[in-house]
């Protein structure tokens, strides 16, 4: 296994990783959202 290729599997694996967070930071931030819009 090369080096190319073993950073390419780093970054698809960071990808992914971000992506679940991404997902849950907006699932959070939008509930954030719309609680802030319910006290004002």
């Amino acid at each position: 296994m090369n080096l190319g290729s073993s950073r390419l599997l780093t970054m698809v694996s960071q990808m992914k990783l971000l992506k679940k967070l991404k997902k849950k930071v907006s699932v959070s931030l939008v509930n954030q959202y719309l609680q802030n819009n319910k006290l004002a």
